[in-house]
């Protein structure tokens, strides 16, 4: 069972099997039979609506934690995560879930908990889209993907944008910041409308890395730093896939291995001055995989405890 304190992983094993006995014990109807595979447990039940609150004071107490998903009326929802994956109990209403007033869903539109923004950092070959897929296809809560990257142009991401000197001012660089802080501002704030639905919202990119990097002038660069400072939320989380250039280059044959552990270094600097996490990813992608989904639990629980 999970440690609902901290989000560690504890061994799962058989003791789903005592859950199952004491749902049993309690009342609750089995509707379906145990579903299991590598990543999720799934126990479904009946419940009447009378007995919704006794059945969270049970789940909570054995390391569960409830989550109500949007727009799916007639269930209620209790997660856990263990060390091989995920426990979830599904509880059914019997017969239909009642229909609030206007007065009442209004309420819990303002009183719903707010998710959680994560922002994911890494060089090329980090796996990054890797990452932000394993969050979609296997935490059991709601997450939407957001890529905050700049449109794509010929020569970006070349080994000469790295430079941290800073180039001559041009009048294009100035020409082109209040578009730029348009396309920031409305991209940061979509994510945080997705969040405030009670999403996890997984940015690939992220305006934290605005005017840390690239041969843009020197000015452009604070004006872009102090723009998103004043103007975009910070990131519940921010998590960096860290590895040596070497393995980064191995992985997608771009750019040098010297290039690749400088934009590590930067993106690492970043991250422990915002006490981010580093998740390292020269290990095995399953493990990897867990470890993210571990990191990003342990946050939304702290988060809901706030």
């Amino acid at each position: 069972m999970p440690d609902i304190e901290t989000g560690d992983p504890i061994s799962s094993g058989d003791e789903t099997r005592p859950l199952e006995a004491m749902l049993r014990d309690g009342g609750f109807r089995e509707r379906k039979p145990t579903f299991s595979s590598p990543i999720l447990t799934e126990i479904d039940i009946w419940v009447d609506l009378e007995d919704v609150w006794s059945l969270s004071t049970v789940l909570e107490q054995a390391g569960l934690t409830p989550f109500r998903p949007r727009r799916h009326a007639g269930h209620r929802f209790f997660i856990g995560l263990t060390s091989s994956g995920w426990l979830k109990v599904d509880a059914k209403l019997n017969g239909e879930e009642p229909r609030g007033s206007v007065l009442r869903d209004a309420l819990w539109l303002v009183t719903r908990q707010r998710g959680l923004v994560v922002a994911l950092l890494g060089a090329d070959g980090a796996g990054k889209s890797t990452a932000v897929a394993c969050l979609e296809n296997e935490m059991p809560v709601d997450v939407v993907s957001r890529y905050l990257g700049g449109p794509r142009r010929s020569g970006t991401g070349s080994e000469a944008s790295i430079s941290q000197g800073g180039s001559r001012p041009s009048w294009r660089s100035f020409a082109g910041f209040p578009k730029w802080v348009v396309r920031t501002v409305r991209q940061i704030w979509s994510v945080e409308w997705a969040a405030r639905k009670g999403s996890v919202v997984v940015c690939d990119r992220h305006p934290l890395e605005a005017g840390r990097l690239g041969d843009e002038p020197t000015l452009i660069k604070a004006l872009k730093r102090l723009a998103v400072r004043a103007l975009t939320p910070a990131p519940d989380l921010i998590m960096l896939l860290h590895a040596p250039g070497e393995i980064l280059y191995e992985r997608k044959g771009e750019h040098s291995p010297e290039y690749l552990d400088r934009i590590t270094a930067a993106w690492t600097q970043l991250v422990t001055k915002r006490r981010g996490v580093l998740v390292e990813v020269d290990r095995p992608m399953d493990e990897v995989c867990l470890d993210i989904q571990r990191q990003v639990w342990v946050q939304l629980l702290e988060k809901r405890r706030s």
